[in-house]
């Protein structure tokens, strides 16, 4: 452990700045990882089906500006950010990738440092700045965010910028900034940005909290006139939370265990840092109820954590030994977190045998295709195959999602032929996909049975990864 202490206070003696390109090298070579793993796996380069939403939208107002998504043969509205067109912007000078990577490291760099400066402000000691930093480059939450093509790095920036506006006392229109663009992202992070400005917010502040309502009544207004208005309270169930559970986007429950111990030895600290500790415990705790905030109380996690770790250290233990093991078990739990959300996101579709489906179906099939496949597979088959899908995960602003999804599952228990003819029919879908993994499942095998014994269906391809049959038509 003396070794280990030594090596730390080595950490006092850098500066701001060499903290700041240190903790970046870092981030930056913790999330080349997964993308070197896909490399040598012969894979596509991105990562993960919900990526390829994002790919779509953008790719999409490169032939023309449109907030329409046709991808379920019906119209509904891009779900367009201040994201998106930045990102559109850079695009138009240089490939996806190179976008990609330029714009997500620079928006983490910014938010590092800024996040940094609030450390400098709060008069962190830099080997606690050093915990928080692991803590949180090693999250799965972390690793999603900054290697998914995702809104979620732009409005962390814009929030952990207003954090730093409001605590150092900059002129209101740093605020006023953050704040116009706030509600563009949705209800969570315009609902995280006014707190800020109610809990930290000084007298000049009022005008950037009045921009912020404005904004945010004008545009949710016109989204609710529009599209309707989608539900804005979200519970966090229990297996999304947990990474350990399976949840791409979750915490290590020897983090939570960190960070619960952290909140416990620091509530002596909510009288001298009233405000600052109130945003905190926000942060913490409204993210379980409103949808779309994980992103932000990771964060505020990651830091409780680190007190955690220290007070651990610290504390005096009957046996010293007993704390060397405490700790390494620990440290070991969120490392193997860290290890197999880095495995399941490489691992993650789409491979390069989707690929090579997904082209095969674009180049064989007919323009005006509606293939019908599971809903995770939605956003990869729109985006690589270019074909009309019959759902996917987005069900926001498509008040014929409900029923689809109603159908499909009426669809899925049919034991007779004429009934799976009317379903097809009425939606007029002229393909079917099957995943290895959705013949072997009960829910799915009278169906897969269904269509692989009646000449109604025809299959027309087939890999390592899943089949595409061919409806045929049939008397319903």
């Amino acid at each position: 452990m003396n070794s280990f202490s030594q090596q730390l206070s080595k950490f006092h003696h850098l500066s701001f700045f060499q903290r700041f390109f240190f903790f970046s090298a870092l981030a930056l070579l913790i999330f080349s990882i997964p993308f070197a793993m896909r490399f040598f796996q012969g894979d596509p380069f991105f990562p993960g089906a919900s990526t390829y939403y994002h790919m779509r939208l953008i790719t999409e107002q490169h032939s023309g500006f449109t907030l329409t998504d046709t991808a379920l043969g019906e119209p509904r509205p891009f779900l367009f950010t201040p994201y998106h067109l930045l990102f559109f912007l850079i695009s138009s000078f240089l490939s996806l990738s190179l976008t990609f990577i330029f714009l997500h490291f620079f928006l983490f760099c910014f938010t590092f440092y800024f996040l940094l400066r609030l450390f400098r402000f709060f008069a962190l000691p830099p080997v606690h700045q050093l915990l928080f930093s692991v803590v949180f480059f090693l999250s799965p939450l972390t690793l999603f965010v900054y290697t998914h093509i995702h809104p979620a790095p732009l409005y962390l920036f814009l929030l952990v910028f207003l954090v730093w506006a409001l605590v150092e006392g900059y002129s209101s229109w740093l605020s006023i900034f953050c704040v116009v663009l706030l509600p563009f992202f949705g209800f969570a992070p315009a609902f995280i940005g006014l707190l800020c400005l109610l809990t930290l917010g000084h007298q000049r502040q009022k005008i950037a909290l009045g921009v912020l309502v404005i904004m945010s009544i004008l545009f949710f207004s016109f989204i609710g006139f529009g599209y309707g208005v989608p539900p804005l309270m979200h519970l966090t169930s229990f297996s999304e939370f947990f990474a350990d559970l399976g949840a791409m986007q979750g915490y290590s429950i020897f983090t939570l265990f960190l960070a619960l111990t952290g909140v416990i030895v620091t509530w002596r600290m909510k009288k001298e840092y009233r405000k600052y500790y109130l945003l905190a415990m926000l942060g913490i705790v409204v993210p379980f109820f409103v949808e779309g905030l994980l992103f932000y109380q990771n964060i505020f996690i990651s830091l409780a954590a680190s007190f955690g770790f220290l007070h651990l250290y610290k504390r005096k233990w009957s046996l010293p030994s007993l704390r060397f093991l405490s700790l390494l078990l620990v440290t070991c739990g969120i490392l193997f977190t860290f290890v197999s959300s880095l495995s399941a996101l490489a691992a993650s579709q789409p491979s390069s045998s989707f690929l090579a489906g997904a082209l095969w179906i674009q180049e064989k099939t007919p323009s005006s295709s509606l293939i019908l496949a599971d809903s995770s597979s939605g956003f990869l088959i729109s985006s690589l195959a270019q074909r009309t899908i019959f759902l996917d995960e987005q069900d926001l602003f498509f008040p014929s999602y409900a029923q689809r999804t109603q159908d499909l599952a009426k669809a899925r228990s049919a034991t007779t032929l004429p009934v799976l003819h009317a379903f097809f029919q009425n939606y007029r879908i002229t393909h079917i996909l099957f995943t290895k993994a959705q013949q072997e499942e009960l829910y799915t095998q009278s169906f897969f049975m269904l269509v692989e014994n009646t000449e109604s269906f025809k299959k027309v391809y087939e890999n390592n990864l899943f089949t595409l049959w061919e409806y045929q038509g049939g008397a319903a």
